[in-house]
């Protein structure tokens, strides 16, 4: 085969001869550097498909000078601007150099914010395990691995709290106080003002009240209490006007966390009806005229002392009743200040907290009553000395049933050995039955040991028992039902009376500061003294304003 050697020369002279012709014509610098790039060196011919010959086939083409065929202008043009921004090429360029394309990071996130940890989900083998144990929710110190963990969901909604009583008075403050005041307005009509067995006659009248409950706000400490007082005025009968009033205030005073002081300061205001046996004149053809006052006010002052469960109290009691004078239809005046009692007493309590819903206690006490006026207008006298006992308990059996009830006896012996001894057994209690939220039953039962200056007769023991019922037929709508019975029995004379009531309350709320009020009562009086029973019926419609 011939040889290659002498044709490879020939090309290589011929390639030489053609570049040196283009240079001499005047071929931009650019264009013939382009053409040297592309012409391949010595040894190569452009058949091994290097880099080099890859690049030059990516070239875009160049565009013809100026003075050759199909250029009008015979000055060389310009290069293109686009051509700069063309990558370079690996192959040697001896023209101008090119620009470098600028190579640009990754974009910067300007105060990026933070994932929220990772918190195991509710069937991770970790929850379920707490679960099954009892103990909190499992808090991971360390982020849990992806497979167990998820991104936490945002907080639900805080419900809001509902209010159990709307239209309840929400107070004002009176510097350390919140004070709840009110005053109300009625108007109505009683079939028997003077609570008589003959004579009766109805009349309209009309009743304002007003009173006010306070209570501290004292975290050491404690002040509260509730006062009350009203008046009725009677259209058609004067005589049957009368007042009404009572009040306590509590006071605590903390000593240490186990020791306290008690304070209790209280008073009454009330009425004795005409037809009363309390009141008999003596005198023939004369009878009470009007409704004399009973008036009363005392005080308690005491220290508690709490060991861990065990709580004992010791209180003293002063309490003082008077009796304002009656007058007598035919002017002349029933002398019942000579009544007037004083009465001094002691009372302690044991109580033992045996759960928070349960707790029993023991109480004794004893008293001695001192009158202003001895003998009394019978001839006897009543100063006395009582004692008693008493065993019982506070209890709340769930939020439905709560209370207090106590049963014991208590003796009061006289200094008149005429009079007999006043005995018999104590019941006292408070039960509370809520049976739903909208119903509420309320059985109360009381006894007290009162004085009286009928002849013969040592005192009286009262008894009494009520039952309450409370339904809410809407949230500002309340019916009240009232059922009661007393006894009132006398020792050394043949004298008992009965009592009975009945009574039926509506409330209708307007708003926090308006109450709209009915009611009707039903009194009865059965008595063992001829002409002393009667009946009464009261009706009552008023507007409340409270704060």
């Amino acid at each position: 085969m011939p040889s290659t050697l002498p044709i490879r020369r020939c090309v290589e002279a011929a390639a030489a001869i053609f570049l040196a012709a283009i240079v001499a014509a005047g071929m931009p610098t650019q264009a013939a550097a382009q053409v040297l790039d592309a012409t391949p060196g010595a040894g190569d011919l452009g058949l091994r498909g290097n880099d080099e010959a890859q690049t030059f086939r990516d070239e875009p083409p160049v565009a013809p000078p100026a003075g050759s065929p199909g250029g009008t202008n015979p000055v060389a043009a310009p290069t293109p601007p686009q051509a700069e921004n063309n990558a370079p090429s690996i192959a040697p360029n001896y023209g101008r150099p090119r620009k470098l394309i600028k190579q640009y990071g990754p974009r910067k996130t300007v105060n990026p914010r933070p994932l929220p940890p990772l918190q195991p989900y509710q069937t991770a083998p970790e929850v379920r395990a707490a679960e099954r144990k009892g103990g909190p929710p499992v808090t991971p110190v360390a982020p849990p691995p992806p497979t167990v963990a998820l991104v936490p969901q945002p907080p639900p909604l805080r419900k809001s709290i509902l209010d159990p009583n709307p239209f309840a008075p929400v107070g004002i403050d009176v510097g350390f106080l919140r004070v709840t005041p009110y005053i109300e307005g009625d108007i109505g009509y009683d079939s028997n003002p003077e609570q008589a067995n003959t004579g009766v006659k109805g009349s309209a009248y009309s009743r304002v009240e007003g009173g006010a409950a306070f209570q501290s706000e004292w975290s050491n400490h404690e002040l509260k209490g509730n006062l009350r007082a009203g008046y009725s005025d009677y259209f058609s009968d004067h005589n049957a006007n009368r007042p009404d009033a009572d009040g306590k205030v509590d006071g605590r005073i903390d000593v240490t966390r186990d020791t306290k002081i008690d304070l209790e300061g209280r008073f009454t205001v009330t009425t004795q009806r005409p037809s009363s046996p309390e009141l008999a004149p003596g005198i023939p053809g004369a009878a009470v005229v009007g409704r004399p006052l009973i008036y009363g006010f005392g005080g308690t002052a005491g220290v508690t002392q709490t060991f861990n469960r065990l709580s004992l109290s010791l209180l003293s009691t002063v309490d003082r009743t008077a009796y304002e004078n009656a007058n007598l239809s035919d002017g002349s005046i029933l002398r019942l200040d000579r009544d007037n009692y004083n009465a001094y007493g002691l009372r302690g309590r044991a109580s033992y907290e045996i759960t928070p819903g349960l707790i029993p206690f023991l109480e004794a006490f004893g008293d001695i009553r001192r009158h202003d006026v001895t003998p009394d207008l019978s001839g006897f006298v009543r100063n006395s000395t009582g004692a008693g006992a008493l065993g019982g308990s506070s209890f709340e059996f769930s939020r439905k049933l709560t209370g207090q009830a106590s049963l014991g006896y208590e003796d009061r012996s006289y200094d008149d050995k005429r009079l007999k001894d006043l005995r018999g057994p104590v019941v006292d209690g408070s039960l509370v039955w809520s049976p739903t939220a909208l119903t509420t039953l309320t059985l109360r039962a009381a006894t007290s040991f009162d004085e009286t200056d009928i002849a013969g007769a040592s005192g009286s023991i009262s008894r009494r028992v009520s039952l309450e019922a409370s339904h809410a037929l809407f949230r500002n709508v309340t019916l009240t039902g009232l059922a009661s019975f007393q006894d009132t029995n006398y020792t050394g004379i043949k004298l008992d009376e009965k009592t009975y009531d009945l009574g039926l309350k509506a409330e209708y709320s307007l708003s926090r500061w308006w109450v709209l009020r009915a009611s009707y009562t039903l009194e009865h009086l059965k008595s063992t003294t001829p002409g002393s029973d009667y009946t009464q019926n009261v009706f009552l419609l008023g507007l409340r304003l409270q704060r």
